[in-house]
């Protein structure tokens, strides 16, 4: 998902600030995983995101999947799980 939204911080200096919490999940270490509603909004954010590329390629999923740089079948997926209307 990293190409569909940047959420790396800085500091006024323009270096990386430090993230806080987990990112990811499933590396088992004993860094805690983020909050549900953390994610939950990061998937909120994709599916936006992807709404809105459909949008301006008026419904194409060629176009849109290219866009978005992902193959057509990992964009029919994503439209499959978020229950997006094309069309």
């Amino acid at each position: 998902m990293a190409h569909l939204v940047d959420i790396r911080k800085t500091t006024e200096s323009g270096e990386p600030a430090e993230m806080p919490g987990r990112l990811f999940r499933g590396f088992g270490d004993d860094r805690q995983a983020e909050p549900v509603s953390d994610t939950l909004a990061i998937y909120a954010v994709e599916r936006q995101h992807i709404e809105k590329v459909l949008k301006i390629f008026k419904g194409n999923r060629k176009k849109t999947a290219e866009a978005l740089n992902i193959s057509e079948k990992g964009l029919y997926l994503k439209i499959k799980e978020y229950g997006i209307v094309v069309g």
